[in-house]
């Protein structure tokens, strides 16, 4: 009786927790939308990129190794945002580099991690 009772609580939190995940994902979505800067879109795409499937961890990174490549071309090193975009740059390549070691590209994940130290 217990085992089953334990079995059922398990089952019952998995599903709330997928819930909640699915409700996060399709709120960060549209806050995403509705971002009018790039350091907010950074950093809802970083954030989606931690919660979402493994399988679209690049539907997220990459516009935001993008967005982050696309500011520090145009911003002066001194300049504070420099540091933030370099950060979130930094996280998608890491991001980048966890998924290709999940796939077994432990060559490319490694340069992936290389290029975020050299940041």
């Amino acid at each position: 009786m217990r085992n089953s009772i334990k079995k059922i609580f398990a089952i019952l939190l998995t599903a709330s927790a997928s819930l909640c995940q699915a409700q996060s994902l399709d709120s960060l979505e549209l806050a995403l939308k509705t971002a009018r800067h790039d350091t907010t879109r950074l950093k809802i795409l970083n954030l989606l990129a931690e919660i979402c499937e493994l399988e679209d961890i690049n539907t997220y990174t990459l516009p935001s190794l993008t967005i982050a490549e696309r500011n520090l071309k145009n911003i002066d090193r001194n300049n504070p945002l420099f540091g933030i975009y370099n950060q979130y740059r930094a996280s998608a390549l890491n991001s980048i580099g966890f998924l290709e070691s999940q796939k077994g590209e432990i060559a490319k994940a490694l340069d992936y991690y290389t290029s975020v130290m050299s940041t």
